[in-house]
């Protein structure tokens, strides 16, 4: 038995689609010994979002991309990879990775792959018994005490397939136990990329479901870059020209309430931005550490003036009570940030 872990990125997911920019993958034997790892590069045939070229996301130059091979010509050893006999595939937060091969396949008219994977974040979220929400990868390395990671760099594909990797190997070595029984004290961890086509046409025909994610994230990129104060805002001192950031995952994780929160620091006068480098006022939300966090705190050790605070002290700059915050994020609206065509094409009145 072995051990494939990967971890794909992409140029951009512009119209809900992601453009794969690179494979990385480590496969190790069943004892979690490295014996290969890659990071495949790809010509996405697509530029690069401006928010992953402007906050350091990408982790080649562009030209090494454009001048590499398109995904067609990796199919059939990605295929090899993912759909070989006794081996266990596995990934982080895998269903965005699954997704995007998914879309490859049919931006160029390729069969679909077709293989088993489990969820490494679907496991350590029973391993640590979180219910609230589920932790990004940084997170859970931290978590789990793994702060040794050498030169690796996260966005860089292979090297998030071997983090992926030492979380598992890390949650097997604290219980005892391998992989595979890993997984079957956690089988909701397991799905195949059969199934998930089906939930993800029933989710995105789901009337409930009014938006899909991707555009949900369209509508949240617009409003941090391009979002104005709405009528009848009044400016708050304490706001009023500070750059704030939040955690990566409150921003990323939390869509309703992360979308509420920027546009009333909008009203108030503030900006928002993604990078914590820029920031004068950081809001450290559950008291998670993630490299935003860190960035911050490297710049206030500098001699940065900036200021951090948790998401209780930050309602209380905007005067917003708790239960107005959790009233008023509910659902929140996003979508007078879309052009009338905008609203047309999605269905939107």
């Amino acid at each position: 038995m072995q051990y494939l872990f990967f971890d794909i990125e992409c140029a951009n997911c512009f119209d809900n689609a992601g453009k794969i920019s690179s494979f990385g993958y480590v496969l190790t034997d069943d004892k979690f010994k490295v014996l290969e790892k890659k990071d495949i590069i790809m010509n996405p045939a697509a530029k690069f979002d401006w928010y992953l070229l402007n906050h350091n996301m990408v982790r080649y130059p562009v030209e090494k991309f454009t001048s590499a091979e398109k995904f067609p010509f990796w199919y059939k050893d990605l295929k090899a990879l993912l759909e070989a006999k006794d081996t266990l595939v596995v990934g982080y937060a895998v269903e965005n990775d699954i997704k995007f091969l998914c879309d490859e396949c049919t931006r160029y008219k390729l069969k679909n792959f077709s293989f088993t994977y489990y969820d490494a974040q679907t496991l350590f979220k029973s391993y640590n018994d979180i219910h609230a929400h589920k932790d990004g990868l940084s997170k859970s390395l931290v978590k789990l005490g793994i702060y040794d990671l050498g030169f690796m760099d996260q966005h860089k594909s292979d090297d998030d397939a071997e983090m992926t990797m030492l979380v598992a190997k890390k949650m097997c070595e604290n219980l005892g136990i391998t992989l595979l029984e890993l997984i079957s004290l956690v089988p909701h961890s397991k799905n195949d990329v059969d199934a998930y086509l089906k939930s993800f046409v029933k989710e995105l025909n789901d009337p409930k479901k009014t938006h899909t994610k991707g555009l949900k994230f369209k509508m949240l990129y617009r409003l941090m870059d391009v979002g104005a104060p709405q009528k009848g805002s009044v400016k708050i001192p304490e706001i009023t020209g500070k750059t704030i950031t939040f955690t990566k995952e409150f921003e990323f994780f939390q869509y309703y309430k992360s979308a509420y929160l920027i546009q009333k620091l909008i009203n108030g006068g503030g900006i928002y931005s993604p990078d914590s480098r820029k920031c004068t006022l950081f809001v450290q939300v559950e008291n998670t550490v993630d490299s935003r966090v860190e960035a911050v705190v490297k710049a206030i050790d500098e001699g940065k003036q900036a200021q951090i605070v948790n998401l209780e002290g930050f309602l209380k700059l905007l005067k917003i009570t708790k239960e107005q915050f959790e009233k008023e994020s509910y659902g929140y609206d996003l979508t007078y940030v879309l052009t009338e065509d905008e609203k047309k094409q999605n269905h939107i009145q």
